[in-house]
């Protein structure tokens, strides 16, 4: 059993800015841990079908004691491609995990979203 909580908080900046603040909790019943992040993340409307959303966050755990276990800033680039129904995103992303003493670790995701349905035509 888990429990999770997320309260989001946002702001629009204007009619092309919007910035949420994020906050996280989570407690797995498996392990005696409770684990929480805070993310602050602005979207940016490029287009009709383009978008950017630049994210910086830290998360953390209480075993033992609450403490940062990793911080990471990221860019997502989002594109509606094909109809409604097909996305492309890519997500560079830069982390400074604990498990590796805080240390840079670089990573790009490419990712391909296609949504099935009636309200996808």
């Amino acid at each position: 059993m888990s429990l999770a909580a997320t309260t989001d908080f946002d702001r629009r900046l204007n009619d092309n800015l919007l910035f949420r603040a994020s906050s996280n909790a989570r407690w797995e019943a498996d392990t005696p841990q409770t684990s929480a992040s805070q993310v602050f993340s602005l979207y940016q409307r490029l287009a009709s079908k383009a978008s950017l959303a630049y994210d910086i966050g830290i998360i953390g755990d209480d075993n033992p004691n609450w403490r940062v276990t990793n911080h990471f800033i990221r860019l997502r680039y989002r594109r509606l491609f094909y109809k409604t129904w097909a996305y492309l995103e890519i997500q560079p992303k830069a982390t400074w995990p604990e498990e590796n003493g805080f240390r840079e670790e670089l990573s790009l995701l490419l990712r391909l979203e296609l949504n099935f349905g009636r309200g996808y035509r």
